[in-house]
């Protein structure tokens, strides 16, 4: 069931609560304002059913009084602060490891490093590791495809035709010749287990996909993701919303360098086919229309317009291939800055800098050029499941902040609290209550006090 239909249902019973008492009952007076108490008091127990998450979500103010409100976010604030505890333990390899582990509900958690909350020596370390990757000319593979290795059979076919590797400066692509097409279609029967006709238009397939214009097109295509590396547009001090944005950004900017490649080959000989290479989006309607368009720039600006939105219409949606895979990239905690990428919400300074960085990325595109005030960089992301990508308990501390600077101060005073009071391995009930408050003066926008000296000061009466 999911949030948004475990709300409703228990709406509907928050509802049903307010006209429990016989409605055919005339009741006036004291009897009456009884009755309206006793129906808060049981919508507001129906409420605090809900999951701290699921209350983030719920906002129905008007079906309570204030003050039942008021109770309400208090009691939710504790609820949601038991669900964070700072551990610490000793590692072989690593020496002492300090984490915060967020759990979600009773079953599903995340262990948040407390150095990935450091966002200068996370820059500073990916910057220092970048300047390492790309010291030397990226490294360029052409490999001939092996119908055994290459391929997964595994429920359908699975195989790459090509990949930059950001961490190692290698691209790798395939080509696929065959001098016995009979040998290889039987190859393919007996490792997919699939019939003839379908092995047999399998090899027809990559015989096409592995031709020299599609290599060529596919290498354009992972070249324009190594030069947004090589710029280091990917620093992992953005929020998860930003960093995926970019993400998407990059895929599309790399589907107009093919599409741009293509154009140029149209430009010489007249032939739409060029568009049909192996590509993220669906090229058809777009060899289609082009012949109908004479004037050259306008040509242009359609092939830009077309895929750009054909690459967010066909990617920006919940579980599309790409959305899962970034989520599932994003919201891996062991990865560099999680802890500040899935706690720091958007706010002025970190939208500034997504911007400038997607500028950049679009600055100078091969055969384009600059592209940066044609693309729409505030596109919606049409995906609710962001839990993977967020650490719920922090984010909604740093909601409402207007830098990266103030966020990491509410995000360094609760965490010190929590690590004080859980450093010896037992939360005591006063230290929960002081968790709890400390963390509602500062969701609700409240700074500038030094809780660790308050709870040193308190230990020490």
């Amino acid at each position: 069931m999911t949030i948004q239909n475990r709300i409703n249902k228990l709406k509907s019973q928050i509802i049903k609560g307010m006209i429990i008492a016989s409605p055919l009952l005339p009741v006036q007076g004291s009897a009456q304002t009884q009755q309206g108490f006793d129906e808060i008091k049981e919508k507001t127990e129906l409420s605090k059913k809900l999951s701290p998450e699921e209350f983030a979500e719920y906002k129905d103010e008007e079906c309570f009084g204030a003050e039942e409100w008021k109770l309400l976010n208090e009691f939710f604030s504790e609820e949601k602060t038991k669900h964070i505890k700072y551990e610490s333990f000793n590692n072989e390899d690593e020496g002492k490891e300090e984490i915060f582990y967020v759990s979600y509900d009773p079953y599903t958690g995340t262990a948040i490093e407390k150095e990935s909350f450091d966002n200068t020596k996370i820059k500073e370390d990916y910057l220092n590791a970048q300047k390492k990757i790309f010291s030397k000319p990226t490294e360029i593979r052409v490999l001939p495809l092996n119908l055994t290795n290459d391929i997964h059979y595994d429920n359908g076919i699975y195989f790459s035709s090509g990949a930059f590797e950001f961490d190692t400066n290698i691209l790798t692509l395939y080509e696929y010749h065959s001098d016995n097409p009979k040998n290889d279609v039987k190859t393919v029967m007996s490792l997919a287990q699939c019939s003839e006709a379908k092995a047999t238009d399998f090899i027809n397939y990559i015989s096409k996909l592995f031709s020299r214009d599609c290599v060529e097109s596919i290498k354009e295509h992972e070249l324009s993701h190594r030069d947004d590396h090589v710029k280091n547009l990917f620093i992992p001090d953005l929020p998860n919303e930003y960093m995926k944005r970019l993400r998407f950004l990059s895929e599309i900017k790399a589907s107009l360098v093919q599409a741009g490649l293509a154009f140029q080959k149209y430009k010489n000989d007249g032939h739409v086919s060029h568009f049909a290479t192996k590509s993220e989006v669906d090229t058809l309607a777009l060899q289609k229309e082009l012949p109908k368009i004479k004037d050259e720039k306008q040509q242009g600006d359609y092939i830009v317009s077309y895929i750009y939105n054909q690459w967010l219409e066909t990617y920006n949606q919940k579980d599309s291939p790409y959305m899962t895979k970034i989520n599932g990239e994003l919201g891996d905690c062991h990865l560099e800055g999680y802890g500040f990428r899935a706690s720091v919400a958007p706010n002025e300074e970190n939208k500034e800098e997504y911007l400038r960085r997607a500028r950049e990325m679009f600055s100078d595109i091969p055969y384009w050029g600059d592209l940066s005030k044609v693309i729409d960089y505030n596109f919606e992301l049409q995906d609710n499941n962001s839990r993977g990508l967020k650490a719920p308990i922090l984010y909604d501390l740093t909601v409402g902040c207007k830098t990266n600077a103030e966020a990491l101060s509410r995000l360094t005073q609760f965490l010190d609290v929590v690590e004080k009071c859980d450093k010896n391995g037992e939360r005591t009930n006063k230290d929960q209550q002081e968790i709890a408050r400390v963390y509602n003066h500062l969701v609700n926008g409240g700074n500038g006090q030094n809780y660790t000296s308050m709870l040193q000061q308190r230990d020490s009466y």
